[in-house]
């Protein structure tokens, strides 16, 4: 079995426990920036019980999302007590396709289809159906997202934890735990 079939087959046992671990994912509205206002939200993963007191956000690294973090969040969350974690991925998470990986996770495609469908494609044109990249074009936009709106997006984050009662830790991987707002 090639190497991307596994790690594909590895991805997608990795998130399987999801439903059994009291995880959701909601949006999150973010702060006004450039581009469609369909793109003013971000991305959060909670793990572990809605009544918690405590909640730790944790922001992901330049190249990184919330998925790196749902292993250790399922293990914090059962190893303290009244803590929930929220793993964040950024608004630009709106502009992936994940349709396969999706699919995948419920056993609608098989792994090996999952690699066709992103990566397949690359030696066998004929590949259908296949992931197609965005036009960059429609999407020059999304480089006015710097480093203010993401930090506008974590603050409102944060605000909606508070708003809920909680208190919050925020912490973080590579870049994302030397956030100013760290």
């Amino acid at each position: 079995m090639p190497r991307a079939v596994l790690l594909a087959v590895a991805a997608l046992l990795a998130l399987a426990p999801a439903a059994a671990s009291g995880q959701t994912t909601v949006t999150v509205p973010g702060v006004p920036a450039a581009g469609p206002a369909k793109y003013d939200k971000s991305f959060v993963t909670k793990i572990g019980p809605s009544s918690a007191k405590t909640v730790l956000v944790l922001v992901p690294g330049y190249a990184g999302g919330a998925g790196g973090f749902l292993q250790v969040g399922r293990d914090l969350v059962k190893q303290v007590p009244g803590m929930q974690v929220w793993a964040l991925d950024r608004r630009s998470q709106a502009l992936e396709d994940t349709s396969y990986f999706e699919r995948g996770l419920r056993g609608q495609v098989t792994p090996q289809q999952v690699f066709d469908y992103y990566l397949g494609w690359i030696g066998n044109e004929g590949q259908q159906p296949r992931f197609t990249p965005p036009d960059t074009k429609s999407l020059s936009f999304a480089r006015d997202w710097g480093l203010p709106t993401h930090l506008g997006d974590l603050r409102r984050v944060i605000v909606s934890a508070k708003r809920q009662g909680k208190r919050v830790i925020l912490g973080g991987h590579s870049l994302g735990g030397s956030n100013p707002a760290n």
